[in-house]
């Protein structure tokens, strides 16, 4: 929904088009490893920052069927345009490894990271003297699937 400046809430269809977003991650895991027969299984719970960067964007609003106006991100009412989104990233790191001779393992993993990332912000329209209050929210999730062989020094 979308809020006027006079503060009426309204729905307006449209789209968001933009570059893509770029996801800088820094995340620690903390875990715990036990063998079951030659099997190595270990678990780590994943935590850290993500640093969301902004591209370039524009909503898109369809106002009939073959009308629409663009809207551009403005700074107004000491809310910035947002650039870079800093949210809690965290998650869960499986991992299986079995040693296929004396210092080679094979191993499979899976990772799974998420983080949530609300933001708000004032669009304005090309050329008109109006513009509407947007809260929007990015939902960041990662699902990592790794397999391969390692060696032991």
């Amino acid at each position: 929904f979308l809020t006027d400046f006079w503060g009426n809430e309204f729905e307006t269809p449209g789209t968001l088009t933009s570059d893509n977003y770029q996801a800088n991650l820094i995340f620690l895991g903390f875990g715990h490893n036990f063998n079951v027969n030659k099997f190595e299984f270990s678990f780590a719970g994943l935590l850290g920052q993500n640093m969301l960067d902004f591209p370039f964007y524009a909503w898109d609003f369809l106002f009939s069927d073959t009308e629409s106006i663009l809207f551009r991100p403005a700074p107004l009412a000491n809310i910035p345009v947002p650039t870079r989104l800093n949210a809690l990233v965290y998650g869960l790191d499986l991992k299986a490894s079995y040693p296929l001779f004396k210092k080679i393992n094979g191993f499979i993993s899976f990772s799974y990271l998420q983080s949530e990332h609300p933001h708000e912000y004032w669009t304005l329209a090309r050329g008109a003297s109006y513009g509407y209050f947007v809260e929007d929210r990015i939902d960041f999730r990662v699902i990592l699937a790794n397999f391969g062989v390692s060696f032991d020094l």
